[in-house]
């Protein structure tokens, strides 16, 4: 029956695989109570361990195999408790909360521990304990890579490292130790130092071999599966590959892969991939499962495409300023109007198409796809609307003279210091004269800009958000004395870097929540930012969207006139619908977002020449430094615990211990099993290389043949003996008899 001391050593290597692979979990669902977790982990499979070790020695199997299924079906009966008690409380679907789609639900994460930390750890112990398997114990090792993949994850490097180290510690123990291996493993400090620098010294070839990039369709073009629709039995289509809301995790690593560039004359664009409908559940969502239409957002592109364009609004507005000699007002129009806008070439990198749907001027929608399936999709083109009708154009060609940026817009909404009353008075106008049919107005043409902005008010007005009250109050307070609604968006606009707001690509909150960003933390992503914007605007009346997408801003060092996309400057930013101008973005991140996110790409060496990140090999270096270093010093550290150890267990027991290591030790060192010598004989032996332990011998000698108790001096000089010994420095080659 194995001892105490046998059963740590036996179990601390399984320990320390299990609980990397745990907690490399427990990181990607919840970082920032990682190493409290972990430590709760750790000691619930310490348990686990001692318990079926406990049951697995008895005598009665049959008895013990029925006590561990009551044991399992009660710890599951605790699992399901725990989901049923997250499902109630936060109305998330356990299977949304695993996949990443929503936020943190400390229910389910406990389940996860306590359900999935039981079978893992049972699974552990009997592979590494009972029956050495090394291929079921990969697959153990296997899960942690298998969450992160189904969640879109990178596993961090130190993770990594850490898991392939521990696993090959066990691979190597668990076949040394094997009972058909024939082999006698003395766990020394040279058994140790040996096995942990194999395993660092090829954990760390593999970290520095450079990797092949090869690339699945998917992750070539991530939403090539959004454009496939499966139908069911029922007459709505099931979409293959639509995330139900967006993902605000942090941490993600992008790959600084260029997507494609664009030839234009500004500094920085603003793309836009998607825009979301609602917030609920610290998650923003499209809105097709409410509002019908907010799927496609504009039900009918022949009509509300023109009414998205800045010019046809502002046509309106200048006939309502002639008629009534507001002349400052119509400066400004004409002034605007006047502007030739810029030529956008779009140019893809590689093989990768994308459709092109202008929004207003001032930015247009940028939707990756497939080249596989870009003939299936688009018959091999790109649809944009373009001079006052759809065209079908390739997506290297200019598809639209008149794009203005942002500035320009947001410039001119600033100084027309229109109110949405203004607007409604101006179209209740234009309206009564065009069914009026009057010369120059037309019905059609009210139906168009009002239909854009009908379709604004009822996707993007908040009536569907559920947040925190004190968003609220904090949106009242910033736009308290602001008349024009580019006054309060500006406001709030200006509000997070007036009050010293950071913006971080690698902070961890302790809470996602919205509010604790806003009130709490104050450091977050643009994700953060952008949300607390919406909300706060739709707090105080104005219609405004959360929108993800890129923000190019690189220029290309081969050609000047073009800037480069990379997936790395994914953005989210802030649209609000203003009088007369439509749509204009604001931008409530931090002003030092564009540098982080260029030092960021920076750090990123380009993979296509096989390449790994700069980052990764840093923490492949710490961690094999701090392996090196703990196998380093495992042997001294180990020993003055080990004399601890000894000095408060009985004086009998103690010096058996200390004599039996020094047989095995000689045994060892000079290839001559001594187990079956005498104490004379092994006193003798010992001394034909040199070598006396004469007070510990005796010492055993009259403790275990003698039945006498040992004086606490006698116990001391049996130690000082055991340390003489272990600090000679024996080398097999060095050992040579003394003759006379």
């Amino acid at each position: 029956m194995k001892t105490f001391e046998n059963k740590l050593k036996s179990f601390i290597l399984p320990w320390l695989l299990g609980i990397s692979v745990m907690s490399s979990v427990i990181y990607d669902f919840w970082g920032a109570d990682v190493v409290v977790l972990t430590t709760v982990e750790l000691l619930f499979e310490i348990a686990v361990f001692f318990a079926l070790d406990f049951l697995y020695t008895r005598k009665n199997k049959l008895i013990s195999g029925i006590v561990y299924v009551l044991l399992l079906i009660a710890v599951l009966y605790l699992t399901v408790l725990m989901v049923i008690d997250g499902y109630d409380s936060s109305g998330v679907i356990f299977n949304n909360w695993f996949y990443g789609a929503t936020r943190y639900v400390p229910q389910y994460l406990y389940a996860l521990m306590l359900g999935g930390g039981f079978v893992f750890s049972s699974a552990m112990y009997y592979f590494t304990q009972v029956r050495y398997r090394g291929i079921f114990t990969l697959f153990l090792v296997l899960l942690p890579f298998a969450v992160y993949a189904k969640r879109l994850d990178f596993m961090s490097s130190g993770y990594l490292a850490a898991i392939l180290f521990f696993y090959l510690l066990v691979m190597i123990h668990s076949r040394q130790t094997a009972a058909d291996s024939g082999i006698v493993v003395v766990p020394d400090r040279a058994y140790i130092v040996s096995v942990a620098a194999f395993a660092a010294v090829v954990i760390g070839v593999l970290f520095v071999l450079p990797m092949p990039e090869i690339q699945s369709m998917q992750e070539e073009d991530a939403t090539f599966l959004n454009n496939l629709s499966f139908f069911s039995t029922t007459a709505n289509p099931t979409s293959i590959g639509k995330q139900d809301s967006s993902s605000r995790r942090h941490g993600e690593v992008p790959s600084g892969e260029e997507l494609f560039t664009v030839r234009t004359d500004y500094d920085t664009l603003y793309l836009k991939s998607q825009s979301y409908s609602y917030f609920k559940n610290n998650d923003w969502h499209y809105g097709d499962d409410i509002i019908e239409e907010a799927g496609n957002v504009w039900t009918d592109p022949q009509i509300t495409v023109p009414g998205m364009a800045v010019t046809e609004k502002l046509a309106i507005l200048r006939l309502y300023c002639e008629e009534n000699k507001d002349s400052e007002r119509l400066a400004l129009i004409d002034e605007y109007i006047q502007i030739k806008g810029d030529e956008i070439t779009v140019k893809t990198i590689g093989d990768i198409r994308f459709s092109l749907l202008p929004l207003p001027e001032n930015t247009f929608r940028v939707s990756l796809t497939s080249p596989s399936f870009a003939e299936f999709l688009y018959n091999g083109d790109c649809h944009v609307y373009c001079n006052g009708e759809w065209q079908t154009r390739w997506p290297t060609e200019t598809y639209n003279s008149h794009f203005h940026n942002n500035a320009e817009i947001r410039q001119l909404a600033e100084k027309l210091e229109m109110t949405s009353s203004d607007w409604d008075e101006v179209m209740s106008w234009y309206r009564e004269n065009a069914l009026e049919g009057r010369e120059g107005f037309s019905i059609e043409k009210f139906r168009s800009v009002n239909s854009d902005r009908s379709m604004a008010e009822k996707i993007d007005s908040g009536e569907y958000d559920v947040f925190d009250d004190s968003l609220r109050r904090l949106a009242q307070e910033i736009t308290e004395g602001c008349e024009t609604d580019y006054e309060k968006a500006a406001a709030l606009e200006s509000y997070f870097t007036n009050e010293g707001y950071d913006y971080s690509l690698t902070y961890v909150p302790d809470d996602e929540s919205i509010e604790y960003f806003v009130f709490d933390s104050k450091t977050g992503l643009c994700t953060d930012f952008a949300t607390a914007m919406t909300l706060m605007a739709r707090s105080v009346g104005l219609t405004a969207r959360y929108c993800e997408g890129y923000y190019a801003f690189e220029r290309n060092s081969e050609n000047h006139t073009e800037l480069v996309v990379r997936d790395s400057y994914a953005h989210a930013f802030v649209e609000v619908y203003m009088p007369a101008c439509g749509w204009v973005i604001f931008e409530p991140t931090v002003p030092s977002f564009p540098s982080e996110m260029y030092d960021q790409q920076s750090d990123i060496i380009n993979t296509e020449d096989g390449g790994i990140a700069k980052n990764d090999i840093y923490l492949a270096v710490i961690v094999l430094t701090c392996v090196a270093a703990a196998a380093l010093l495992a042997g001294p550290v180990g020993r003055v615990i080990y004399i601890a150890y000894i000095r408060h267990i009985s004086r009998e027991v103690a010096v058996k211990k200390l004599y039996s290591r020094i047989i095995r030790r000689l045994s060892k060192k000079t290839g001559t099993d001594l187990s079956a010598h005498t104490v004379s004989q092994a006193k003798s032996f010992a001394a034909a290389y040199g070598i006396s332990f004469d007070m510990l011998a005796d010492s055993f000698e009259k403790s275990f043949y003698g039945g006498i108790e040992l004086t606490a001096d006698e116990l001391e000089a049996s130690i000082a003996d055991y340390k003489s010994v272990r600090s000679a420095k024996i080398k097999m080659q060095a050992l040579k008899p003394q003759t006379d």
